[in-house]
């Protein structure tokens, strides 16, 4: 039983309460996506969507702009047709995905701490017949690997994008319980492969890129790998692909 049945059954008029503010916040996101969904389709390059995507206040893909560009171009080549996000945040990321992926492909977000209303709009986010899934639980449980694994309905991911719990052993989790999930020829993408400068230099910032840089050293030397960094200066981001 998740958090919001037990409010239910234990405290009604609260549940109520918070029922009606997740609706009234669902609305609000759902004039939010409209209004960008008008101004992205003005943009006239893929730079300038992911310049606006990078700067929207509600929908913000936290992304290096070379970096991301890159990736979108590589997938562009090659559409995927299934993909699963470990961590969504503020669904930016995502919705640039759906953009590159074929018309009828499954996009599964896993999120533990995503809202519920935002995977309500998430789900909005799709073009045509696609389908988008929002996965509400810890990446690294077994329950969640299997709950991504019946939602492909026999097919094999053709992108697996790790982004979720920065941690040395979350990232490492994350990437032996999916990698199974991949197909063979399909990419695996790690956000966050460059050390922030509190690692570096010990200069504390916003960024935060954990246990990632590590276990992406670990393993490119044994996977055949590309790696997308802006600046190898830079505090953090960087995006490192294998491809399996």
């Amino acid at each position: 039983m998740d958090a919001n049945a037990r409010i239910a059954l234990s405290h009604p008029l609260l549940a109520v309460r918070q029922m009606r503010q997740q609706i009234h916040n669902y609305r609000s996101l759902k004039r939010d996506l409209k209004a960008m969904c008008e101004q992205y389709s003005r943009c006239a390059s893929l730079e300038e969507q992911v310049d606006f995507i990078r700067a929207h206040k509600v929908f913000r893909a936290i992304q290096q702009r070379s970096e991301i560009v890159s990736l979108l171009r590589l997938l562009e080549k090659n559409p995927p047709s299934s993909v699963c996000e470990i961590g969504t945040a503020s669904g930016g990321t995502l919705f640039l995905l759906t953009t590159v992926c074929r018309p009828d492909a499954v996009l599964i977000s896993v999120d533990l701490g995503l809202p519920l209303e935002r995977s309500w709009i998430y789900s909005r986010f799709r073009t045509r017949k696609q389908r988008i899934i929002s996965v509400r639980r810890d990446s690294q449980a077994a329950k969640t690997v299997q709950r991504v694994r019946s939602s492909l309905r026999g097919k094999s991911l053709d992108l697996l994008f790790i982004d979720g719990d920065h941690e040395y052993d979350a990232v490492k989790s994350d990437f032996n319980n999916y990698r199974p999930l991949v197909r063979p020829g399909g990419l695996i993408v790690f956000h966050d492969i460059v050390r922030d400068f509190r690692t570096r230099y010990g200069t504390p910032t916003n960024r935060y890129t954990g246990g990632v840089p590590m276990f992406w050293e670990e393993i490119k030397g044994l996977h055949r790998t590309t790696e997308l960094i802006g600046d190898p200066e830079q505090d953090g981001f960087g995006i490192g692909i294998v491809h399996t």
